[in-house]
């Protein structure tokens, strides 16, 4: 196969900029965890830290940046870190700012979000829209997993604001696995079994609301 001279250079320079990138991702990581050592925030070594980080590759965690109910988030913790910075303001970070784009692009039934950690469904939030509706699918997903319901006001999941906007959505996060994050390989069988209906169920609520 014949490679043009262009076509190698425009590889790698791709793999330059991956490179730098990586290089990036490695310089805040270590930042982060110097950092976090510091305020006693973490015992663990370094390789346990890498285990359990939540954030997105700015030091962000990306459950806290939405818009709902953001500013009563805690403010103590002002710098990026491996789990619970808000980051600077609202849809700070692209991922976040790619799912405010999704979200307005078309008309939503319901979200369900998966986390990783206390077998519980999370289904309100302070202000929220779609309380009934969001806790009817809240039950008929805990009554197919066995997993407990929590009424706690979440605060700047997805969940939360789509819940709490004009238009609000109904939704619930779902936390699998009862080991704290990372969950390990040894209960998946188990997280599967109880999830795995899920979908169905929630397809069957949505056409019972059309």
């Amino acid at each position: 196969m014949f490679i043009s001279k262009k076509e190698l250079a425009e590889r790698d320079e791709r793999l330059r900029r991956a490179q730098e990138e990586i290089e990036s991702l490695k310089q805040t990581i270590r930042e982060c965890y110097d950092r976090d050592t510091q305020m006693n925030r973490t015992t663990d070594t370094f390789e346990v830290y890498l285990t359990k980080w939540k954030a997105n590759a700015a030091g962000v965690d990306l459950n806290y940046n939405f818009p709902a109910g953001w500013n009563e988030l805690s403010t103590k913790l002002t710098a990026p870190s491996f789990t619970s910075y808000k980051g600077p303001s609202p849809f700070s970070e692209p991922e976040t700012q790619a799912l405010e784009k999704l979200a307005g692009q078309y008309p939503w039934a319901i979200t369900i979000s998966y986390h990783s950690q206390g077998e519980v469904i999370y289904w309100t939030t302070s202000e929220n829209g779609a309380k009934m509706a969001s806790n009817t699918l809240a039950d008929s997903i805990s009554v197919m997993t066995g997993y407990r319901m929590d009424n706690s006001d979440g605060k700047g999941g997805f969940k939360d604001w789509m819940q709490s906007r004009s238009e609000a959505v109904p939704g619930v996060t779902i936390e699998v696995g009862k080991t704290p994050c990372p969950v390990p390989f040894e209960e998946f069988a188990a997280v599967w079994k109880q999830n795995k209906g899920v979908w169905v169920q929630a397809l069957d609520y949505v056409i019972r609301r059309m």
